[in-house]
């Protein structure tokens, strides 16, 4: 912590854009404030932008740029008293049981990994968490996109000590992998936030990435694969992915395939249906 405190100094007193630094430190202060009032997020977050940040690109500016952004934007679009179970408790997108247990898609806070990405999307398996999407809504203008507002997607990952379980939800989700699960249920959420544009970080800026060099194959599968699958276009160092998600013509794939893959678009538009229910809701609670 004192070493941020000593990076918060030189970043607004001794610095040649000291005056502007600091109007927008107080500037995030206040706004952090109204979270931390309400023991929603730690004191930390004034400060994440001196720190490793959603992105290995991203300037000190441009950090505070998009804390600003995506506390405002709560703030703005969510009653405090949505903000409590969205940070609190989480919101069940979608849920359903099998022989052995229940599985669930929740939205809720990022907690201490919020610096690969303020909100993340959750799937459990009876309440314990498999697989991660993280992401935060930041200002279009960031990736030079005309949208005010954007999802930008910072962090996809299974939960290493839960193979068993990964490899018991793949099967149960009709091979589908979690990401693309996650993905779907994330779709539902953009779309009742009129959200229209979706930006997936490339590995080559992801924070985990960046620290764990000789695995540059298995982030680029985690990443820059999964983004192009879904017909991303490279923005230098990022994907721009289209919504809604891309899906290859029926007609376009093997014959003997076909019928498992309509029952897989099935069960996706299933998620993202209940997704969709859920999140408006939600959106409609008083």
């Amino acid at each position: 912590m004192k070493r941020k405190f000593v990076r918060l100094l030189r970043y607004v007193v001794f610095n040649k854009n000291a005056f502007e630094n600091l109007k927008n430190q107080v500037k995030l202060l206040a706004l952090i404030k109204y979270f931390t009032g309400a023991k929603l997020v730690h004191f930390r977050t004034n400060l994440y932008h001196l720190t490793d940040y959603l992105s290995g690109s991203f300037t000190t500016d441009e950090k505070l740029k998009v804390l600003l952004h995506h506390y405002t934007y709560l703030k703005k679009n969510f009653s405090p008293v949505q903000l409590k179970q969205i940070f609190n408790e989480g919101i069940v997108c979608f849920e359903e049981d099998n022989n052995i247990g229940r599985y669930s898609i929740v939205l809720g806070s990022s907690l201490t990994l919020e610096f690969e990405g303020s909100l993340s999307l959750f799937l459990k398996f009876n309440d314990v968490k498999i697989a991660t999407l993280s992401f935060t809504i930041v200002p279009g203008n960031i990736f030079n996109l005309r949208d005010e507002s954007v999802a930008y997607i910072t962090c996809t990952q299974r939960i290493g000590q839960h193979k068993a379980h990964i490899l018991a939800a793949i099967k149960h989700f009709r091979d589908i992998v979690p990401s693309v699960v996650l993905m779907k249920s994330f779709e539902g959420i953009l779309n009742t936030l009129d959200i229209a544009s979706c930006v997936g970080i490339s590995h080559i800026n992801q924070i985990t990435a960046l620290k764990n060099t000789g695995e540059e194959e298995k982030y680029q599968s985690f990443y820059n694969k999964l983004w192009n699958n879904y017909g991303g276009i490279d923005i230098g160092g990022n994907y721009l992915i289209p919504l809604p998600l891309a899906q290859k013509p029926l007609l376009l794939i093997k014959q003997t395939h076909r019928n498992r893959t309509v029952k897989k678009r099935a069960k996706l538009r299933e998620i993202y249906t209940a997704t969709v229910n859920k999140m408006n809701a939600f959106k409609n609670q008083a």
